[in-house]
């Protein structure tokens, strides 16, 4: 008997795979890409900790989400 996951399961087997979900960026997309564009535009940047593009603003920044607890 024939179950309707068999079904499912056969159907997606004949699906092209898309990936909806990466991380990858265009080569050109990395050509003024540095710390300060890495911070804003990941997870840390959540947090929302006010930082600024400075060393001992960074290292701040860092100090207060280094172990992913936003405060």
């Amino acid at each position: 008997m024939t179950t309707t996951y068999d079904h499912l399961m056969e159907y997606v087997r004949t699906r092209r795979i898309v990936n909806t979900h990466c991380h990858h960026l265009r080569d050109q997309d990395f050509a003024s890409y540095d710390l300060d564009v890495l911070l804003k535009n990941s997870y840390v940047a959540w947090c929302g900790v006010p930082w600024s593009e400075t060393r001992e603003s960074r290292v701040n920044l860092l100090e207060q989400v280094r172990f992913n607890l936003c405060k």
